[in-house]
């Protein structure tokens, strides 16, 4: 069976889309979305053909913020995971092009916090 990225990306003309892909939860955010979106924010930012990079959400939410249900199952999480995590939620802030917020829907929490780090937010009325 073949996994669906959590952050799905597609380029052209000078443009990088960036998308949280996880509609079924809003677009909840999970250590493994953040360290795909670290590392496509990394791979846009050092591409010479990209100038500028939107980040939206998949469905019908930007993105609902922490995913809960990571809390309710609690794993081993080292110093060094905890650091890597707030790291790849703040990344945006470290990337030499803009990065445009196309907010789709809900932003709540740490969704409203990633469309904050962008340079600039676009918000779909309603």
């Amino acid at each position: 069976m073949k996994t669906v990225p959590s952050v799905t990306e597609e380029r052209g003309g000078g443009i990088a889309v960036l998308t949280f892909n996880r509609p079924e939860r809003l677009n909840a955010w999970t250590d493994e979305m953040g360290q795909r979106y670290m590392a496509l924010l990394t791979s846009v930012d050092a591409d010479p053909g990209v100038r500028a990079i939107v980040v939206t959400g998949a469905g019908r939410g930007f993105c609902a913020g922490l995913d809960l249900t990571a809390l309710s199952s609690p794993q081993a999480r080292t110093p060094a995971d905890r650091k890597q995590a707030r790291r790849a939620r703040s990344f945006a802030l470290r990337v030499r092009k803009p990065v445009i917020a196309a907010v789709n829907g809900p932003a709540a929490g740490l969704g409203l916090v990633q469309a904050l780090f962008c340079d600039l937010r676009f918000v779909k009325a309603g």
